[in-house]
């Protein structure tokens, strides 16, 4: 049987990510150290981002989970 994941409660998983790597960008500091992980952090928000813009354009098709096969 296939699984299937509910489009909105990813886009909200990914958010949540996000919301948590800003929020160890803004415990970094300036050190020449924690700006290569500050710049690795954004890395990992563009990759966030650009995942939720591939999301955007999937076409979500509503089953019915109780129909049997």
């Amino acid at each position: 049987m296939a699984q299937y994941i509910s489009k909105s409660a990813l886009v909200a998983e990914i958010k949540k990510r996000i919301k948590g790597v800003n929020r160890l960008i803004s415990i970094v500091g300036n050190d020449k150290d924690e700006f290569f992980i500050e710049s690795r952090l954004i890395e990992k928000i563009h990759t966030y981002e650009d995942l939720l813009d591939y999301i955007d354009t999937i076409k979500v098709k509503e089953l019915d989970l109780h129909e049997e096969e």
